[in-house]
């Protein structure tokens, strides 16, 4: 059977295997010209040739269903790639195995050698083994053929799997010559376990007080023997996918929005229905800290059905879970790599905060994890659930045209208002207020972090991070001037520009601190944070200041505005208070009458009037010349070109509809593939 393999970099391999089942969607270790790696079987070719052949399909049952790969085609030209590196990037880094050069020593001591070959063995004894990469960047390429030639080290090939397995030890000669040649009684009580066990683990071992070393040392002088067992996943033959069964319910998909206690409401009870008919439930949570929560919430409802898969697994538990959900009726809480579980029978695709900008995964060319919930329910036949303190504009879209149903619930609260002038850190009627309410629990928001920016007055520029372009951040409290996107530091207080010296201009959480402090001193019921928590809600929530948001010159700036203000509303539970330069704007507007609607339904309108997201995508290629000319005559009329930092920027708007653009933008960016950078918005 010649299979196609999809390989990591996104390609597709012929590989042979005599096989007489379908093995698509299962890994397949397959070589390659240096060394081997993991593949996953995307189908079967009838045409074609291959001398190639895969070495061992490591697992009992596929690692995705073939609607996975069904998703990743049908997503894949609107991010400008290939359909299998999105399916890579998002699957777990525990199943991708390689084949790669290790170095090992040949000598177990340093006797007779000079001191730099002494220094490079004893640098190998004590790590066992070194990649090969990882040597040669230490030590040279020359050093390494030269000691080779010696016979002092040696280069193996082998799979760098991560550890997923565990040593078990068993008794290679007679019980009675086995406790002759030891005197420890330790040694000889570990003998007799693995004797009477026919076999012990690492595990058993560390239970029953033993050291694993001393295992290691009794098999390095021939009495135990040493092998590697593995999950339960692993090493078994292939079988048949299970195919989705026939005559299932279909549930509407619906959009939740509102309390926290509401969204988890609606999940249990979409919970609930799936489980009663033998059907699992996946959860996807975009922040880690809301995805233990959940879990545990979920946990006091439905108990051990519900399960994690997130990077904190290590690879043993990552592998047992992985194809124990797979197979049984359980609620798996996580994070968005788990989008990929191969469910027998999945009945509720749910997408908690599916607001937050974390749904847009950037390491994955902008794959908004939106759409796959919505193609993984519609293939898995399962319903759909999106949840969230406020509906973001794209699925208030989708409730306006018909394909959601809105379900929504808002306690009332108070809700006052002050206008401040850009100068002010608190205004005179905020200040009242908080005399009035000083022994009151309260939350002050104020969406930046540190102190202040700085600004400039020699070079009239705001700092940026010389890194990113991110405005840099200045730190009272931690006396340090940072980026707080990409991590950039500066010890001098100096603009990175110019040298100029800096002054503060806004302000951040520091500095409100510093200004209540100086009129109300130190509180234990003052609480102070960046952004609202709907879990460690306060009697009332001050947002002092979220305008900045406003000041970033992106078409999605007011709807960032309008979600900060709504999770701040739901984080009171008595009296939400904003003050800001602009009392009178819509999203304000929108909580003073309890109605979302009125920011997301006009917010629609001009992005409609203006070509912009959800209803047209927006394509950011830089080059390194001009390519306007080429893209007006394949793919759109609607760019704005700018020449900055000596590259092109190129902002192209193609229609949501509009598939045929896309693939010829796809077909641009290849014709240019060694000078283009392209980024996906919408």
């Amino acid at each position: 059977m010649l299979l196609k393999v999809a390989l990591p970099n996104g390609r597709v391999g012929l590989y042979r295997a005599e096989l007489e089942r379908n093995p698509v969607g299962f890994r397949a270790l397959v070589p390659l010209k240096e060394g081997a790696t993991t593949g996953v079987v995307v189908g079967v070719a009838y045409e074609g040739d291959s001398e190639k052949r895969v070495i061992e399909f490591p697992d009992k049952a596929p690692i995705v269903k073939e609607h996975h790969l069904d998703i990743f085609k049908e997503l894949a030209p609107y991010h400008l790639t290939q359909p299998y590196r999105l399916l890579f990037k998002l699957l777990p880094s525990h199943f991708v195995w390689r084949k790669k050069g290790f170095v090992y020593p040949r000598r177990k001591d340093t006797l007779g050698l000079d001191s730099f070959t002494k220094g490079v063995v004893e640098y190998l004894l004590k790590r066992r083994r070194v990649g090969l990469g990882t040597f040669v960047r230490k030590f040279s390429k020359e050093v390494l053929e030269a000691l080779r030639k010696k016979g002092i080290l040696e280069v193996r090939q082998e799979w760098d799997i991560p550890k997923v397995s565990t040593r078990v030890f068993s008794l290679k000669l007679p019980l009675q010559e086995a406790l002759r040649r030891v005197r420890s009684e330790e040694k000889k009580k570990l003998i007799l376990l693995a004797y009477s066990s026919l076999g012990v683990s690492e595990e058993e071992l560390r239970e029953k007080g033993f050291r694993v070393s001393q295992a290691t040392e009794l098999v390095r002088r021939g009495i135990l023997t040493e092998e590697l067992t593995y999950p339960a996943t692993l090493r078994f033959p292939l079988r048949l996918k299970q195919e989705v069964a026939e005559g299932r319910s279909f549930y509407r998909y619906q959009l939740a929005e509102g309390e926290l206690d509401f969204l988890i409401k609606k999940i249990i009870e979409r919970a609930e229905r799936s489980l009663s008919e033998g059907r699992s439930v996946l959860v996807l949570v975009p922040r880690l800290r809301d995805l233990l929560q959940l879990k545990d919430i979920l946990s006091e409802s439905l108990g051990d059905r519900v399960l994690e898969v997130s990077s904190r697994l290590n690879p043993k538990a990552m592998y047992d879970t992985w194809f124990t959900t797979a197979g049984s009726a359980c609620v798996v809480v996580g994070s968005f790599l788990a989008s990929l579980i191969p469910f027998d029978s999945l009945g509720e695709v749910v997408l908690f905060d599916e607001a937050t900008k974390g749904v847009r995964l950037e390491h994955a060319f902008g794959l908004d994890m939106r759409n796959v919930a919505y193609l993984l329910a519609k293939k898995a036949g399962a319903g759909l659930t999106l949840a969230s303190a406020v509906a973001s504009v794209h699925s208030r879209r989708l409730v306006v045209a018909g394909e959601l149903k809105e379900e929504r619930s808002f306690r009332e609260r108070g809700i006052r208002v002050f206008r401040r002038s850009p100068s002010e850190i608190i205004s005179e009627g905020l200040a009242e207020y908080i005399a009035e309410n000083s022994d009151r629990e309260i939350l002050f928001l104020a969406r930046k972090r540190g102190y202040s920016y700085m600004f400039c007055p020699r070079c009239g520029f705001i700092a940026e991070c010389p890194a990113c372009s991110t405005l840099m951040t200045y730190s009272m409290f931690m006396e340090r001037f940072y980026c707080s996107k990409c991590g950039y530091r500066r010890e001098e207080l100096s603009c990175p520009e110019c040298e100029g010296s800096l002054k503060p201009v806004g302000f951040g959480i520091e500095r409100v601190i510093k200004v209540l402090e100086l009129s109300f001193g130190r509180r234990k019921n003052f609480h102070f944070s960046n952004t609202p928590d709907a879990t460690d809600s306060k009697d009332i929530v001050v947002v002092v200041s979220a305008d900045n948001i406003l000041s970033v010159p992106s078409y999605s700036s007011d709807e960032e505005f309008f979600q900060y203000l709504w999770r701040a509303f739901l984080n009171s539970r008595k009296e939400l208070v904003v003050q800001s330069v602009f009392p009178h704007h819509e999203a304000i507007k929108s909580l003073e009458g309890l109605r979302p609607e009125l920011f997301t339904d006009e917010e629609l309108r001009r992005r409609e009037r203006e070509h912009l997201p959800p209803f047209w995508r927006l394509y950011l290629i830089e080059a390194s010349r001009s390519l306007e000319e080429e893209i007006r005559d394949k793919v759109s009329e609607e760019v704005l070109s700018v020449f900055k930092e000596g590259r092109w920027h190129h902002l192209v708007k193609i229609r949501r509809e509009n598939k045929g653009a896309v693939l010829r933008l796809n077909e641009l960016v290849r014709e240019f593939s060694k000078m283009v950078k392209v980024s996906l918005e919408g």
